[in-house]
Parts: C-alpha cells; structure tokens; sequence
C-alpha cells in the first residue's frame, strides 16, 4: 500500500484497521496536517493508533504523553510495540475500589457482667472506599495490566471474577474512606479465642461505659485476607449498594 492512495481521512481509518499497514504509513497518517484533531474521527484513529502492532514506539510514547485519554494509554502498555521504560517514567496511577469489605480489631477493655475486667477486642467488618497510588515501573508493570484487565472486564458485566489484596503490587500511599450504614462488631475475642456473649452482653454495652474501646484504635490486621472486588454477587453492607471501581492515570 502507497501513502498516496490514501486520499482522505476516511481511507486513512480503513488503512488503520488493517493489521499488515506498515508503520512508516502509520507513521504518515499521524503526521500528516490534514489529521482532525479534536474531532470524534481522530479519537478512533487515536484508538486504532494505540492498538496497532506496528505503530512506531515514538508515536506511542507521544500518544501516552500527549493526547491519549486513559483507556487509550491503557491499549499503549499492552501494545508489544510499546517501549514501556521511557513511557512510563515518572507516571503514577491509582485504583479505587468502592464497597470493600474490610476486617478489622477494635482493641480496648470490656468490664463483664460479674464486675471482672478484661483487655480483648471486638472482631468485625466495615465497609470502605479504598484507593492504593502506584509508582509504574518495570517491576510492577505487569501486575497492573493484570489487574486493570481484571477491572475492564467487570465493567463490562463479567461475573465470577475477583481481586484480591494480596494481588497488588507494593503501592506508595493508600486512603480509606468508611462510608458504612453500620459497622458490626459484636464478637469479643480475648487473644484468639472467642468469648461468649452471656458474660458481657449488653444492649447499652457501647454507651454505658462498659467498652473503653474506640474507633481510633481499630487495628487492620486481616488486609492480606482481603477481597477488594467479587463480581460474584454483592456482599455490601449498605441496603442499596452502588459498587464501583476506577482507575486514572497521574
């Protein structure tokens, strides 16, 4: 095929679906003045661009830095034409992951119904919004794009398809935001063993003073347990819960 055929931009995008155009042609189209930015017809040329196997690694970078919004800088890392060291230098990106369910340990002392004191902690769930920032490198390059295609296909309605915490590579920062319409805690363990609930309950047990604990000593000790995402079916505190998952480029 002769750059020259290519007559309009219209021809142009039938050239980019063609698996086989070269990349001096591709090369071309992107360069050429008569390409519409900014137009809906420059974003699918744009998508095709990211994707093509023979797009030259110096479009693709400038793609990634330049123009691409981010699902088309998602298509660039998983382009084997992609040179992922000098795209991804200095880039951070985060995930969110809404409706987590989160185990955790309320440690305090809890005074039990015969007057005696004890020191133990209350084990239940919250139910949080959490974000982890990455640094992208070559090391954990790979396990992003796992878990962004994990992410990519829930949005789509797949179902059966988890991400565990333990799936994440080592992040730089981490927020948490509990939003729960309740936060349960009512098994009371002294070390690792349960306690039965005849020996301390109460329905005022929170109020009344028997429970010195707080919320500020909540330790998460159970994180590697954790599922982030279950496509599965909702298991949401919440009586009308919105999962939702995102992810962005910084």
């Amino acid at each position: 095929m002769e750059y020259s055929s290519l007559t309009d931009f219209d021809s142009k995008l039938s050239a980019l679906k063609d698996p086989n155009l070269p990349g001096d042609i591709i090369d071309k189209i992107v360069m050429d003045d008569d390409f519409p930015w900014g137009s809906e017809k420059a974003e699918v040329a744009k998508d095709l661009i990211a994707s093509h196997n023979n797009t030259p690694p110096e479009q693709l970078e400038n793609l990634f830095k330049n123009a691409a919004n981010k699902k088309q800088k998602y298509k660039i890392l998983r382009n084997p034409s992609c040179k992922i060291d000098s795209i991804i230098e200095d880039v951070n990106l985060f995930i969110s992951f809404d409706n987590v369910l989160r185990e955790y340990d309320e440690r305090g002392s809890l005074k039990f119904l015969d007057g005696s004191v004890n020191s133990g902690y209350f084990k239940g769930l919250s139910e949080e919004k959490v974000t982890y920032y990455f640094d992208l490198n070559n090391e954990n390059i790979d396990e992003i794009q796992k878990i962004l295609e994990k992410i990519e296909r829930i949005k789509t309605g797949e179902k059966n398809i988890k991400i565990h915490f333990t799936e994440l590579p080592e992040y730089f920062d981490e927020e948490y935001d509990s939003h729960s319409y309740e936060t349960s805690g009512d098994k009371f363990y002294i070390e690792d063993s349960e306690i039965d609930k005849k020996l301390y309950f109460s329905e005022d047990i929170f109020e009344s003073g028997r429970w010195d604990g707080n919320y500020s000593t909540q330790q998460y000790d159970y994180d590697d347990k954790m599922i982030l995402v279950d496509s599965t079916d909702s298991k949401s505190l919440s009586p009308s819960p919105v999962p939702s998952l995102d992810w962005d480029f910084e």
